[in-house]
């Protein structure tokens, strides 16, 4: 998407040109509308507040909601710039979105409307990590470990990508929820950048404090049989496939919406910076597997029946794309070393180890 200033060479070199969109097309969609959004406007959209914008293809989007650096005013230079870059964009031969159909039917038919001044556009999603591209990683048989050994549906999956960082009052609020609330969790706790900043003084190296500074005295004692919390990084991808995961707590990046769809896991929406504000408005307003009951990033989990059923939706959905070629994939997803077939669902996960717990609890039905 960035690298516009190579369009002009590499098509004066008889190179076909396309370009690679990797988050989602209702963010395509929205974003493409922007140059005529601030054309001839003497402040910046961050006046605007939360004014719902009425664009092309996507449900109303509060204009707080667009990325930080587009809310600036018109005729800065960041803006500009974001501008040109949409603008040569627009002049690629074709653009590749990591998206499937049945996910985003109306930001599709928008982008694909001959009245708007967009090249081709070619869903070639879903794009998934491969399961097991973390084995040997720290941490990831004691994860799968605990899951095994819990029932089916029964835990609450926190995890707010290699970059999404709550605050330390967050955190302590979170913690609060997760132990009054009796479910079960497997968090992902990166550390605030406020709490760090101890350095060792024998390797001279920053060191992150222990969980128990940034968490609420005596919730890990509290809370041992009944979650598990983790520092930094978590297997992702092998948890939302694992039988016993039932919800995604996410901060809405778009690969970890795809994970989740594919794996047929409702989600929780909790944004928290880039286009993140704007993924949770397209998965909860629209044609989304979750339906959102409040504002300020935090979404809102409804009945079985709702939440699993557009869960299971889309999961089909997302299978049926991989099928079918993804619109251009193939069927293949995007692993590491190449293209290689990746499964929709959850069998992998299931035959995971021999001694996998086959107990039953009813599914987490959690209320926010």
């Amino acid at each position: 998407m960035f690298c516009v200033d190579a369009i002009d060479v590499v098509a004066a070199a008889g190179v076909p040109v396309y370009t690679f969109f990797a988050s989602c097309a209702s963010c395509l969609s929205a974003l493409t509308q922007f140059p005529a959004l601030v054309a001839g406007r003497q402040t910046g959209l961050k006046d605007l507040g939360d004014t719902p914008l009425d664009l092309l293809g996507v449900p109303p989007m509060p204009a707080s909601h667009f990325t930080e650096v587009m809310l600036e005013h018109p005729e800065g230079e960041v803006c500009k710039a974001i501008t040109e870059i949409w603008r040569c964009n627009t002049e690629t031969m074709g653009v590749l979105v990591n998206t499937f159909e049945q996910l985003e039917s109306r930001a599709v038919r928008s982008l694909r409307d001959p009245g708007r001044n967009m090249p081709p556009v070619y869903c070639v999603g879903p794009l998934l990590a491969g399961a097991g591209n973390d084995k040997g990683k720290d941490g990831v048989d004691e994860c799968l470990a605990w899951l095994d050994a819990q029932p089916d549906g029964s835990v609450v999956f926190l995890c707010f990508g290699s970059m999404g960082v709550l605050s330390a009052k967050q955190l302590k609020e979170m913690a609060v929820g997760l132990e009054r609330s009796g479910h079960r969790f497997l968090w992902c706790v990166r550390v605030p950048a406020a709490a760090a900043g101890h350095v060792d003084e024998h390797s001279e190296q920053e060191q992150e404090p222990e969980l128990d500074a940034v968490l609420p005295e005596g919730f890990l004692e509290r809370t041992k049989n009944k979650g598990m919390v983790v520092k930094s990084w978590a297997p992702q991808v092998e948890v939302l496939r694992h039988r016993a995961t039932g919800a995604f707590v996410t901060h809405c990046g778009w690969n970890s919406v795809l994970e989740s769809v594919a794996a047929g896991v409702p989600m929780l929406c909790w944004p928290l910076y880039a286009e993140q504000k704007m993924n949770k408005v397209w998965m909860t307003a629209g044609d989304g597997v979750r339906r959102s009951g409040g504002g300020g990033g935090q979404g809102e989990a409804g009945d079985d029946d709702g939440g699993r059923g557009r869960g299971r939706a889309a999961q089909g959905a997302a299978k049926g794309s991989q099928g079918r070629g993804g619109g251009g994939a193939g069927g293949r997803g995007l692993v590491a070393g190449g293209l290689s077939p990746v499964p929709v669902g959850r069998e992998e996960s299931r035959s995971r180890r021999e001694g996998s717990s086959s107990s039953s609890e009813q599914p987490a039905n959690l209320e926010c």
